[in-house]
């Protein structure tokens, strides 16, 4: 409620109000530099709004942590996609699951059976992710040798790894073909059903 984002003089987001139900698909339309990639700064804790109120599942995120308010229920993906290219498509969404693991550094170095339970789970997941949105043929390949629209449903796939309440989609289209874009809308509705 009353949003308000100002950097020195200029107001990249003034006094915005929002509303997103459960089961809903909404669209922030504006031209560059309307201020649609703040918005999502600010409601994934990157920026802390000047003035306004910001509550997700009745708690406020406004002065949280991007982590804390991801673990909450809030995921995103970003303009540019933000890929480990060197790691594999599996091991991209391997990352958005490390909240899943109890294990700690002795477990890992030891491998030990509950490790191992963690990490076979995780990985179950992460294939399951990959399949919803496409990818599961591929898996193991790195990341920056896929297309853009695959690295684009590969983004979409390790912030669903979350398992959000909330996805956010920072201009998912952008530079995508005309069947990319297609199959991002497939996806889209896939998530939202």
């Amino acid at each position: 409620q009353g949003v308000l984002m100002q950097f020195g003089g200029l107001k990249a987001i003034n006094q915005v109000d929002l509303r997103v139900r459960r089961g809903t698909i909404h669209g922030l339309i504006g031209p560059n530099g309307s201020g649609k990639s703040t918005m999502m700064n600010v409601l994934t804790g990157i920026y802390v709004p000047t003035a306004g109120s910001i509550d997700f599942a009745g708690r406020s995120v406004v002065g949280r942590t991007s982590s804390d308010i991801a673990l909450s229920g809030i995921a995103r993906t970003f303009q540019n996609v933000q890929l480990f290219g060197e790691m594999t498509a599996l091991q991209n969404v391997l990352v958005g699951l490390h909240h899943t693991f109890d294990s700690n550094i002795v477990d890992v170095a030891l491998n030990t059976p509950r490790y191992k339970r963690e990490e076979k789970a995780a990985t179950e997941r992460g294939l399951g992710l990959l399949r919803f949105v496409g990818l599961g043929d591929l898996a193991t390949e790195e990341a920056r040798n896929l297309p853009y629209g695959k690295q684009r449903l590969l983004e979409i796939a390790r912030a669903l790894a979350l398992d959000p309440q909330l996805l956010l989609l920072d201009e998912p289209a952008a530079g995508l073909t005309a069947p990319d874009i297609r199959e991002l809308v497939a996806i889209i509705r896939k998530v939202r059903d």
